[in-house]
């Protein structure tokens, strides 16, 4: 017999349970059969209890770890699975049977998650949160999330648990999030408008921040968005200043009303000028608390162009003095594209109001004087899709013809579709009425200038004869087809050629007629004939057509007024005869007597003390010859010039000189008036060498300052000024004398004429005029300045080289 244990439940007096350990030996008898028992009874009822309790508590345990939502295996030292619970088991889709035995390696998608549990295995350390794939028994595949702790038994390793929580959900979350927001950076990157994302500040906007910003910023503002990262109000600073209060004063109150949408300007860094349109959207947390401001900014400058553009075009066709009218695009026959759009002035020119022709076709303006011709046109360029201008006379609404110049143009759409046709139609009425005025007064103007006398001639841009009136035949006997392509220059005289040479020149660059007063024209006979002629510039617009030329016969009328200048002449001669008779015996007479006298007293005076008186004498005598001597010469010399016999003999002479030899005569001849200090001569030139005729310088010069001398008061003084230029020589002669009568000043260089004012002051009246002749002898000029009682200047320009 064996000793028996074991635990026996007994009950009390008071009827409770206890436990009792209880061991039975039995004591044998020599045939080795139990005759005793021995019972030994321990109390084990706090123990049993115990045992109880953790019974129940590992149950409810157990019960807890199938229940919860993480899947939970176990491995041995080896790495084979020895437990797992039912969501483990749910997770993969695994019965228990095929779980428990399997390698953990056979649970990982890849060789590094196996690797990682293995390694941790090995080294008995715990997994935190480590993020690996498990197969599945249907080969799909789990995200999970793994930790692991090491469980023991005696202080020795037992076994690893592992937990998993199946994160595949959020995984496929990430990924998806992942690809919206790569596609989102795709799109904001690749967009052209400007995608950005800000956050709101309500009390303190400086305080907002750039969530967000694309790089279509830099293209539009050309500056680096980087920068609105550090500074997001930098935006407000690229703003145009005179748009930058108007965007700003009430950003904040449109953000909270629901958002904005602006247009305004930015400046680049280079100056340029960029306009844009932003458009802000809040975004609210589930509170509905507005948290950030989200929105596009394009940059609108052609878009602003363009509409600037169809604004202006729309002006210019709403208030063009063109009728404008746009009509569909077909149908070509009955009853025609129907019209869609007219402008103010098609109903100021036609008279119907917009509301009465929509919808009609333009058939509507044709009436009976409308060319069918002109119509069939503009159909057969309608069917080809082509523009066409015409004109026609169309009719008003009362039934009233009017002439238009129409220009059709077909509009096409973005895709080259034709839609519609543009019609301009322009007023022409009067123009036609004014062609027609042209064509009566062309007629009428041909007719006059066929009959016409004078000869006219139309000449092209290089002179050469298209038109010459038939007057040619009786004026010179040509006939008008003899002339046709050639130059005017060929009939005339060769001395005269070059004068219409530079009068068409001349014409050529201004709209002033050029006038010739002579040239010679050869006839038919060989004889020269004199023609005045008008030279006039034709012109089409603005662009040089040509010349219209005028020539006026003169041959007859040129003898009669050679008749009239020699009859002319003759009187003239007479006349001056008589004032050289009339002046001669006056002037004569009075130095002859004076000569006579002073002789007589000469012959008189015979005593020494009387010598005083001889020289007083001689010198009226030497006076009153010099004076006759002067007069005798300009006389001679007014003959000559009248007679063409000067001699112009131009020499080299030193102004210096001549000058001082002039005023040393002048000094000796008028002594009894005049004083060495009397003339105040001044030379201004570095060229003193000048080229002119010394006997004609000398008698204009003296003629001057003899004339200054005389019509001064006595000791009055004389300014002689000569000053040599680089072309031209001037001589002043001023003095304080009686001066010239205003009304007696255009009659100056007339031969014999004298003022009104000189009373017995001698002369002879021909200083002047011979001062004038040899001036222009050498190609000079002469001018005088006078007044009255205050004095006189004479002024003479003579060319350096005559």
């Amino acid at each position: 017999m064996h000793v028996w244990k074991g635990n026996i439940k007994n009950r009390a007096k008071d009827g409770s349970h206890y436990w009792v350990n209880t061991t039975i030996i039995p004591f044998l008898d020599e045939q080795g059969h139990p005759e005793q028992y021995l019972a030994i009874r321990f109390d084990i009822t706090p123990q049993k209890q115990l045992s109880e309790e953790l019974v129940h508590k590992q149950e409810e345990l157990t019960t807890f770890i199938e229940d919860v939502p993480i899947g939970m295996y176990s491995i041995n030292r080896e790495g084979y699975i020895v437990w797992t619970n039912d969501k483990q088991r749910e997770m993969l889709g695994y019965q228990k049977e095929d779980c428990i035995g399997q390698h953990v390696s056979e649970l990982y998608v890849d060789l590094a998650s196996n690797r990682k549990v293995i390694e941790h295995l090995d080294k008995q350390e715990n997994l935190r949160n480590y993020d690996a794939q498990m197969k599945c028994k249907d080969n799909s595949n789990k995200d999970v999330l793994i930790s692991s702790s090491t469980c023991s038994q005696s202080s020795e390793f037992a076994q690893n648990r592992y937990f998993t929580y199946d994160i595949t959900a959020r995984k496929c979350m990430e990924r998806a999030l992942r690809k919206s927001e790569n596609i989102f950076r795709l799109l904001t990157e690749n967009l052209r408008e400007v995608f950005w994302m800000t956050s709101i500040n309500l009390t303190d906007p400086s305080q907002q921040q750039i969530l967000y910003i694309s790089p279509a910023y830099e293209d539009i503002w050309e500056r680096d968005r980087q920068s609105l990262y550090h500074d997001p109000m930098r935006w407000i600073e690229a703003i145009h200043p005179e748009d930058r209060e108007r965007v700003t004063e009430h950003f904040m109150d449109q953000v909270i009303q629901g958002g904005f949408d602006h247009q305004y300007r930015i400046i680049r860094p280079d100056g340029s000028i960029r306009w844009i349109r932003d458009r802000g959207f809040p975004l609210s947390d589930y509170s509905g608390e507005t948290i950030t401001i989200t929105g596009f900014a394009e940059d609108i400058t052609q878009r602003k162009a363009t509409e600037d553009r169809l604004r202006l075009l729309e002006s210019v066709v709403v208030n063009a003095n063109d009728a404008v009218i746009v009509t569909e695009a077909e149908p070509f026959g009955e009853p025609g594209p129907r019209i869609v759009y007219v402008n103010e002035a098609f109903t100021q020119l036609t008279g119907y109001q917009s509301e009465e022709v929509i919808g009609q076709t333009p058939r509507i303006l044709q009436g009976p004087k409308t060319d069918r011709k002109i119509l069939d046109k503009i159909r057969a360029a309608l069917e080809t899709w082509q523009p066409i201008r015409v004109e026609l006379v169309n009719y008003c609404k009362d039934g009233s013809e009017f002439w238009v110049e129409l220009m059709i143009t077909p509009i096409t759409n973005e895709s080259g579709w034709f839609t519609h046709w543009i019609s301009v139609q322009r007023d022409i009425t009067e123009r036609k009425q004014t062609e027609m005025i042209l064509q009566q007064n062309e007629q009428r103007f041909r007719a006059l200038i066929e009959h016409a006398s004078d000869i006219i001639i139309l000449l092209d841009t290089d002179g050469m004869i298209s038109y010459i009136s038939p007057s040619i035949e009786s004026t010179l006997g040509y006939f008008s087809q003899d002339f046709i392509g050639k130059p005017m220059v060929t009939w005339l005289h060769p001395n005269d050629q070059n004068k219409i040479t530079k009068a068409l020149s001349k014409s050529s660059q201004r709209q002033k007629a050029e006038n010739i007063p002579e040239i010679r024209w050869r006839s038919i006979k060989e004889e020269w004939r004199f023609f005045e002629v008008i030279i006039k510039k034709l012109s089409e617009g603005t662009a040089f057509s040509g010349f219209v030329v005028t020539a006026h016969d003169m041959t007859e009328r040129k003898k009669i007024v050679k008749m009239q200048q020699d009859l002319e002449r003759e009187k003239e001669l007479s006349e001056l005869k008589l004032r050289f008779f009339s002046m001669a015996s006056h002037e004569f007479r009075t130095p002859l007597s004076v000569i006579l006298i002073a002789a007589q007293t000469i012959e008189n005076y015979g005593s020494i003390e009387q010598a005083e008186k001889l020289i007083r004498n001689t010198q009226r005598i030497q006076s009153s010859v010099y004076h006759l001597r002067s007069m005798l010469t300009n006389v001679l010399s007014i003959a000559r010039t009248e007679a063409e016999k000067v001699e112009f003999s131009p020499q080299h002479l030193n102004l210096y000189k001549f000058c001082s030899q002039i005023m040393k005569v002048l000094y000796e001849e008028q002594k009894e008036k005049m004083s060495e200090s009397q003339i105040k001569f001044a030379l201004d030139g570095t060229n003193r060498e000048v080229f002119c005729d010394p006997k004609l310088l000398h008698s204009m010069l003296t003629n001057l300052l003899s004339n200054a001398v005389k019509y001064s008061p006595k000791g009055g003084v004389i300014d002689f000024s000569v000053t040599i230029q680089s072309e031209w020589i001037e001589f002043v002669v001023k003095d304080q004398g009686i001066g010239i009568p205003l009304e007696n000043q255009s009659h100056l260089f007339e031969p014999f004429y004298r003022g009104e004012n000189v009373g017995k002051v001698q002369g002879s009246g021909l200083g002047l005029a011979i001062v004038k002749r040899y001036s222009d002898l050498h190609g000079g000029q002469v001018a005088c300045e006078s007044v009255e009682g205050i004095g006189t200047t004479f002024t003479i320009h003579l060319p350096v080289s005559s």
